[in-house]
């Protein structure tokens, strides 16, 4: 059986998630949506996919297994809200909301709609990561007393050559300490 599955946002994880999919066997790419039509034409062309600037035309026509989310922060209650009426399975990049009151309105949405909602902590998974981890927890590398940001989604994310993506800005994603520093300290 093969999954269907669709990404909405093709900034710089849902690209990440894009050619993930396009690679992983017995799963389709059937589409990605994005408002910039200009990124998701070249990231469908790039993994041979259809591309959507509305979300909603993607979700109807595809009515794909399972949704990526990948939008700003601010925007993903309510898109997550027309994911869970269509009772699609929904994976969320961190984090899940804006705010509490978002996140449980989305979970209870899940609940209700029996669809499975998951929270992508990409970086929990990356090889690199548990490997430098364990190396820290054996004392392999010494005493850590300070930490500090210095990957690849440290700061601002400025500019890919297909003009999907965008600074982390406090207004649209809660800034980069909310957007993306929560995966550090594991």
């Amino acid at each position: 059986m093969t999954l269907k599955v669709a990404v909405i946002g093709v900034g710089e994880m849902g690209r990440n998630h894009a050619r993930v999919y396009s690679e992983m066997p017995d799963v389709e790419l059937v589409g990605v949506a994005d408002m910039n039509a200009q990124a998701v034409q070249n990231i469908a062309r790039r993994y041979g996919t259809r591309s959507y600037t509305d979300y909603i035309q993607l979700l109807d026509e595809q009515q794909p297994d399972a949704v990526t989310l990948a939008v700003p922060t601010e925007d993903h209650l309510d898109v997550a809200r027309q994911v869970i009426e269509r009772k699609i399975h929904l994976l969320v990049e961190k984090p899940i909301a804006a705010d509490v009151e978002q996140g449980r309105e989305m979970i209870a949405a899940a609940d209700k709609a029996g669809v499975r909602l998951m929270v992508g902590h990409i970086e929990r998974f990356n090889p690199a990561v548990i490997a430098l981890k364990a190396y820290l927890n054996n004392g392999e590398l010494g005493g850590c007393f300070r930490r500090r940001s210095v990957g690849a989604f440290a700061g601002l994310r400025c500019g890919g050559g297909d003009g999907g993506a965008q600074a982390v800005s406090r207004p649209r994603s809660g800034g980069a300490q909310a957007s993306v520093a929560n995966a550090d300290p594991d």
